[in-house]
């Protein structure tokens, strides 16, 4: 007989449905902040190199494990430390909002600023990747697993600049993952945000130690009654912004809708009103032969 969840006491023992997993932003944000070893993975994986090239993470917005936080504080800054040192935004994003690509954009240019006021040192300003983790197709006409853009020439593809980079991640597009992908476990990761059950989070978490340091985590604070308490509210935020949007969107196409059939009116109006001079114009000109013939 399965356990009552008040009797699991493991993450071994943990079978069914996970009520929040990490496609929940806040859960997210809680265990790859507090998870230092599975943030380092999922970096690693992400940025397609070795976990143990990464000396050292510095996340610059941290949040108090359990409290509320603003809108902003989902994004993750980070400040990754390899043979050079590099500005990561890590970002979540399940709904499509239809505006990633300006969001991102708008994000990237914040995060490579990093130059202090006064300072000439151009080329001193560290490299800035700006990552998002979407649960959509961004290009519909041209899906991918994960993707990569840079500022480059249109017509000889010349790089510009190696140090402003945008990634995005599509979970909704692990059979398009690439060898390279496989190698770094990336699709792994996809598959662990992904899971919707105890028993799938652990089969991806057998993979390496990385997962498995997130999978855990996830059931850590997953049993944290002010964590769960948090996670509801941000699903719930989710839920009346979605309701919002919707409300949103039906009054615009209301208000369009109208305006179309204002606009035909108007032409119908202006028809009639041509429709009417030329009748005007038909029956002077029959008076004036009627005049004619009654005085021949």
């Amino acid at each position: 007989m399965p356990k009552n969840k008040s009797e699991v006491r493991s993450f071994n023992d943990a079978t069914g449905t996970i009520r929040y997993t990490l496609m929940n932003d806040y859960m997210f944000r809680i265990v790859f902040q507090e998870n230092k070893e599975a943030l380092r993975g999922l970096v690693a994986a992400l940025l397609h190199i070795d976990p143990e090239q990464i000396i050292d993470i510095e996340i610059r917005n941290t949040i108090k494990v359990g409290e509320s936080i603003s809108e902003k504080e989902y994004r993750m800054d980070l400040s990754i430390h390899l043979w050079d040192e590099r500005n990561l935004d890590i970002e979540l994003q399940v709904r499509d909002q239809g505006d990633w690509p300006d969001r991102s954009l708008l994000y990237l240019c914040r995060l490579y600023d990093s130059i202090a006021r006064g300072e000439d040192n151009f080329a001193s300003v560290q490299p800035a990747i700006q990552i998002g983790i979407l649960d959509f197709t961004l290009f519909p006409d041209a899906p991918e697993f994960c993707a990569s853009y840079k500022m480059m020439n249109v017509r000889s593809h010349k790089l510009y600049n190696d140090k402003f980079e945008l990634k995005v991640l599509q979970l909704n597009q692990i059979k398009l993952a690439t060898e390279e992908d496989k190698l770094y476990n990336l699709d792994e990761w996809a598959r662990l945000f992904k899971a919707k059950t105890w028993e799938e989070l652990k089969m991806v978490a057998q993979q390496n130690k990385y997962l498995n340091e997130a999978a855990t985590s996830v059931f850590r604070y997953e049993s944290d009654y002010s964590i769960r308490k948090r996670c509801q509210d941000r699903e719930d935020a989710l839920r009346e912004e979605a309701a919002k949007n919707r409300k949103i969107t039906l009054l615009q196409d209301e208000i369009a809708g109208l305006l179309n059939k204002n606009s035909n009116l108007q032409d119908e109006n202006s028809n009639l009103q041509a429709e009417n001079s030329s009748l005007q114009n038909e029956i002077t000109e029959l008076r004036k032969q009627l005049a004619e013939a009654l005085n021949k």
